[in-house]
């Protein structure tokens, strides 16, 4: 019907797609379609202002800016934008022109120069319209500017405390600079004031999902599914987080929801989701690439109005040093594990032909890893205030040849700025594991375990491959506690609740990367490897009862699994090494969590699939120099476990393997790695300089570093 075909299109311009728990993501706070219909047409502003001001008009005046209106909707844009600039030469304060000509702005993908002007219109008369702050926070939040975007709304707010509207943009500008609590707060009020409001519930969710408030997402989520069931957006919100508490009741029945939903938008050349979470439901490597493209399709789309785009870009400086930037969306703050894993890499690259330049997109958490990482680069520069444009025009100005994305498609990421082509060569590293499907990506740095030759068709990028794992890690530097004499033998097994002779199976990940066929698995292994116990940790508060009741419903007493709090930083790795062998998730890896695991001298058993976010953690099994325990099917894979498990003296030979190698293993000499990457700058350089800015494979041979580091 008419009435669900506005529905649809309505929630199509303001739901957010889903955050990913503990990391702040929320894209498509939308404020404008992708066909260029103007956000203060789609947020109500204009036709309230535009009513009040032709009242207000003398008869000549309204004439000539209903005629301007007229001409510009039937595409006589230049026409219609030249009658409204006649009308406010004669009167620069004509509050009707400056908002008639902000909005012909808006729809024509020009926000910047909308701004200034929706601006003028807000300062202009009576400044107790919140309509004309509504439109300037409008035109700010499509510019990228979510600080300044939320100011303007809460001026908007404080003048019509009544507005659902205005608090749901102001909690998407919240969510946008990652104050989750502040969004929540904001959605709150949008739903007291207006109940149904099905696009604050959706958005109230996905801010809750950010804070790892679980059970509050998904009471969020569910209301908002009541409200629309047939979306797939809040459907998609809400078997995300379903997951994460391992809530498997309609398992299927949203896995099959979710492909249709997948392929009905793929067909459409839409996305379904960000990027990331597409790894999270076992999509073919073919659905993930074609998602991909359809997202990043959509940021090209939300930067094709700046003019800097089709600018010429400064050709690659043939003379060294090579200047490199890293772009952090995170800011480089301790809050991400690529900040914690990579912190002193910066200061180990060779000067003698590398320039390197931190990009922060968030301020400084005045953290020991972030003043870690400033001393490391030659410069450090504060982009936390830019928009897209701003920021790209930075990055521009200090000539960067190679720059590196370390956040891709996770952490509030700035897609954005790639997309405008910051610098001739840009590159995705460490913190994204797949293709972003762009064609501003030059080079996925990668290694040929976790992207071998024969997947190149799953990426839009070129590979760069390194001859060991590309997820690097400080580990042997940082985490030196279990290095120390004595210190692995001072952990008990009973100060955990374990038994001392009794083998202790693990999994360190995520809830959301387990399923419901892997978890029988593990319940089968545990069937088969007596007086054996599985230790998880414990995400949510709710998820442990859900997973008993499921153990003991397969014949396992419930009590053999094993679920504990977060450890503590200085003895974390300590009690993870107690665990005997780790158990990994197939359909998407541990990563960050794998490195953690073979510090901590636990064998881990792992199963490859077809992309590359379930190919991580056979890399880092083979390049650590540890048992081969990667496995073809889930068959060996609880053969293999259940004969480890059974064999404690062939576990134990293991463990003592590992704990003796880590400190020579390729994996842990981050100097050496960091070389390597070095290596693959210059090369990617080296090719686009000499193909004239075309890119191509690029395989990193390994080098003698020299001398181990200590």
């Amino acid at each position: 019907t008419q009435k669900q075909a506005m529905r649809t299109q309505r929630l199509r311009l303001l739901l957010s797609c889903a955050a990913l728990v503990m990391l702040a993501i929320c894209i498509d706070l939308v404020i404008a379609t992708k066909k260029h219909a103007s956000s203060a047409t789609a947020n109500g502003a204009l036709p309230s202002l535009w009513d009040k001001g032709m009242k207000e008009a003398p008869k000549s005046v309204r004439k000539a800016l209903n005629a301007a209106r007229k001409e510009f909707f039937k595409g006589k844009m230049n026409k219609a934008m030249k009658r409204v600039d006649k009308l406010l030469s004669d009167d620069p304060n004509m509050r009707n022109g400056l908002f008639l000509k902000a909005s012909f702005l808006m729809q024509l993908q020009r926000p910047d120069e909308a701004v200034t002007i929706a601006l003028a219109a807000a300062m202009q008369g009576n400044q107790q319209d919140f309509e004309a702050w509504q439109l300037a926070g409008d035109c700010y939040q499509q510019t990228g500017d979510f600080g300044r975007a939320a100011t303007c709304y809460d001026k908007a707010a404080a003048i019509d405390k009544n507005n659902a509207q205005l608090q749901f943009s102001l909690g998407n500008s919240l969510n946008g600079l990652g104050s989750f609590d502040g969004a929540v707060a904001a959605f709150r009020r949008a739903v007291t004031i207006k109940p149904g409001y099905y696009e604050a519930w959706n958005n109230m969710g996905t801010a809750y999902m950010s804070l790892a408030k679980y059970a509050e997402a998904i009471d969020a989520l569910r209301k908002t599914v009541q409200l629309i069931p047939d979306h797939p957006t809040p459907l998609l919100n809400l078997a995300i987080m379903e997951w994460r508490v391992c809530e498997w009741d309609l398992y299927e029945k949203r896995q099959s929801q979710l492909s249709r939903a997948l392929d009905t938008r793929l067909k459409q050349g839409k996305d379904l989701m960000t990027p990331f979470h597409s790894f999270e439901f076992g999509f073919t490597p073919k659905q993930i690439k074609d998602n991909a493209v359809a997202y990043s399709k959509g940021v090209m789309d939300r930067v094709a109005h700046i003019s800097l785009r089709n600018q010429e870009l400064v050709s690659l400086h043939p003379q060294r040093p090579l200047t490199v930037g890293y772009l952090s969306a995170t800011g480089f703050t301790n809050t991400t594990t690529t900040t914690r894993a990579i912190s002193p890499e910066f200061a180990m690259h060779d000067r003698s032909f590398l320039r390197v330049l931190c990009f922060s997109a968030k301020p400084s958490d005045g953290t020991p890893e972030r003043k870690e990482i400033e001393d490391g680069c030659d410069e450090m520069i504060d982009v936390s205030n830019d928009g897209f444009e701003s920021m790209t025009v930075k990055i521009r100005n200090k000539a960067v040849d190679v720059l590196v994305d370390l956040t891709g498609y996770t952490i509030n990421p700035k897609a954005e700025v790639f997309a405008l082509r910051a610098a001739p060569i840009q590159i995705s590293w460490h913190g994204f594991p797949g293709t972003s499907g762009a064609n501003f990506f030059d080079i996925l740095a990668t290694d040929k375990i976790a992207a071998t030759p024969d997947m190149t068709d799953q990426f839009t990028e070129y590979l760069g491959m390194l001859p060991v794992t590309y997820l690097h890690t400080a580990h042997k530097l940082s985490r030196t506690e279990v290095l120390q004499p004595g210190a692995q033998e001072a952990m008990n097994r009973k100060d955990f609740g374990f038994k001392q002779d009794q083998t202790i199976f693990c999994s360190f990940n995520q809830l959301y990367k387990l399923t419901p066929n892997l978890f029988e698995a593990w319940l089968e292994i545990l069937s088969k490897v007596p007086d054996s116990v599985l230790w998880l940790l414990k995400f949510d508060s709710s998820a442990p009862a859900k997973l008993r009741k499921r153990a003991e419903l397969y014949g396992i007493d419930s009590n053999r699994l094993v679920f504990l709090d977060m450890l503590p930083k200085e003895s974390e790795f300590l009690a993870k090494g107690l665990a005997d062998l780790f158990l990994d998730s197939p359909v998407f890896n541990a990563h960050t969590t794998a490195t953690d695991v073979l510090w901590s001298a636990v064998p881990m058993l792992t199963l490859p699939g077809e992309n590359m976010a379930q190919r991580v953690a056979s890399s880092m099994v083979l390049h650590s120099h540890s048992a081969p325990l990667v496995v073809r099917n889930m068959q060996e894979y609880i053969r293999m476990a259940v004969s480890l498990g059974n064999n404690r003296q062939r576990l134990k030979r293991l463990k003592t393997a590992l704990r003796k190698q880590r400190t020579s293993s390729d994996v842990f000499d981050l100097p050496c790695r960091a070389q390597d990457l070095g290596r693959l700058y210059m090369m990617t350089a080296e090719v686009a300089d000499a193909n004239q800015g075309d890119m191509m494979h690029i395989v990193v041979s390994q080098r003698d570093c020299g001398a181990k580091s200590a």
